[in-house]
């Protein structure tokens, strides 16, 4: 997954959760035992910059998809398989089917 699409996904799940940037922020100092220095603000330049590391951003969806109000709801953890096992024809494919359900799962919500 490209650096948007976990953007995009992070902002969809907090979404889903009833989280602002700043609930997120509260939740995920919670979760850590130190303070992580993480603000509203720099969360929302993460998640609009074309600059954040995709390794920080996944580390905020595992935190998500981790978190006791994922647990209890209908969330799951997809895997992610490194692209670079698959062709692209094959990546774009899938990243095709994937964004379809996706759209399709919200227009039923």
């Amino acid at each position: 997954m490209g650096r948007t699409e976990l953007q995009s996904r992070i902002l969809k799940e907090m979404k889903r959760l009833g989280w602002s940037h700043a609930e997120f922020v509260k939740e995920y100092d919670k979760h850590h035992k130190y303070k992580s220095g993480l603000t509203e603000s720099s969360l929302k330049k993460q998640l609009s910059r074309n600059t954040t590391r995709p390794e920080l951003l996944n580390s905020y969806l595992d935190f998500i998809y981790n978190h006791s109000a994922s647990l209890a709801g209908d969330m799951a953890n997809p895997p992610n398989y490194s692209e670079q096992h698959f062709n692209e024809a094959f990546n774009k494919k899938m990243e095709s089917i994937s964004k379809q359900i996706t759209d399709d799962m919200e227009n039923d919500l």
